[in-house]
This record gives structure tokens, C-alpha cells and sequence, in this order.
């Protein structure tokens, strides 16, 4: 893969977050959209369907409102460690990036329909706070269940976000695969 998005893939061995089955239900479709890029956890769980476009804007609304509440989280969070100061920057570090990303997120959600290029460089960007906040709390060796749990799904909803944004530039995902299924499916 020689578009800019591959450092960023490859890194990103985690997975992000797509829709939660407990908040959105799947739409019916004969297409789902499967990248090998990827993880297998990603893949099972892709919602189908009609309309990329109305993958992506549904799909990066709940990822915005997600996000900033992570913020808000990582604030409560910041506030029960208070007595931990070598937990206290890398948090600080988290809400900063988690408040970036959010901002770069409703920029894609902007460009989608009239400049898929640069949403991809703002989902880029998104995904590199992200990374920034997973290393420091890696790096500070600090262990939070909802946070690795939050950035994992960040990096799910990427993925499928990424093959979507390929979709719509390039007509196929890079290195993937499109597939049909019968009308319906699930998460």
C-alpha cells in the first residue's frame, strides 16, 4: 500500500470502533465491506449498507459523540488519580488528543461527500491522536480497561472508515475485497 494511510495501518494493530450493537442496528444490504487490512474482529462486525455515504456520516457522528465523551471520562478519570502523578500527563495528554481527534473527525464528516481526499488526511490525523494517547499511557505504563478498550474500537471504526474512504476515491478498497451477501446480516 503506497498511499499515506499505510504507516498508519500498520501501526495500528488494535481495533476501533464501528457501530455498538447495543446503540445501532444493522440495515439490510447485499454489500458489505471487507478490508484485509483489517482485524478479523472488524470484519465479522461491519454493518451493510445501500449508501457509503450514509456509512461514513452515520458511522462518524457516533464516532464524534464517542470521542468527546472520552474526553469527559478521561477528566473523571484524571480526577481519581489525582494522588498518581505519573499517571496525571499521560491522562492530560489522552484528553488533548481524544479532543483533537473529535475536531478532525467532524472534519471528515464535512469533506466526505465533497472532498474524499482530504477527509482521508483528517482521518489520518484523527488516528494519529489516538495513537498518541495509546503510547504515552503505554510509555507511562498505565493499565485502564476503558481506555484500551476505547482506543481499540477507535482503531475498528478507522479501519472500516479508511476502506470506505478507498471505496469512494478508488472505486475498490486497496487490498481488499468487496462481498456479497444475501439481503440482511446482522452484527
Amino acid at each position: 500500500m503506497a498511499t499515506p494511510k499505510a504507516p498508519i495501518l500498520i501501526y495500528i494493530f488494535l481495533t476501533f470502533f464501528l457501530y455498538s450493537p447495543s446503540q445501532v442496528k444493522s440495515q439490510s444490504s447485499s454489500q458489505d465491506i471487507c478490508n484485509i487490512t483489517c482485524s478479523p474482529s472488524s470484519c465479522s462486525r461491519l454493518i451493510t449498507v445501500k449508501n457509503l455515504t450514509e456509512l461514513m456520516l452515520l458511522n462518524l457522528q457516533w464516532a464524534i459523540n464517542n470521542t468527546r465523551g472520552a474526553v469527559q471520562r478521561l477528566n473523571q478519570t484524571l480526577a481519581a488519580t489525582a494522588n498518581n502523578l505519573q499517571f496525571q500527563q499521560p491522562l492530560l495528554i489522552c484528553m488533548e488528543q481524544y479532543s483533537h481527534a473529535a475536531a478532525h473527525l467532524e472534519l471528515v464528516s464535512s469533506f466526505v461527500q465533497s472532498d474524499p481526499f482530504e477527509a482521508h488526511s483528517e482521518l489520518i490525523m484523527a488516528n494519529a491522536n489516538i495513537f498518541t494517547c495509546q503510547a504515552n499511557m503505554n510509555n507511562a505504563g498505565f493499565e485502564n480497561d476503558w481506555i484500551a478498550e476505547s482506543n481499540n474500537e477507535f482503531m475498528d471504526f478507522n479501519c472500516v472508515c479508511d476502506t470506505a474512504i478507498d471505496i469512494l476515491i478508488n472505486g475498490q478498497p486497496r487490498g481488499g475485497t468487496i462481498q456479497h451477501h444475501q439481503e440482511g446480516g446482522g452484527v
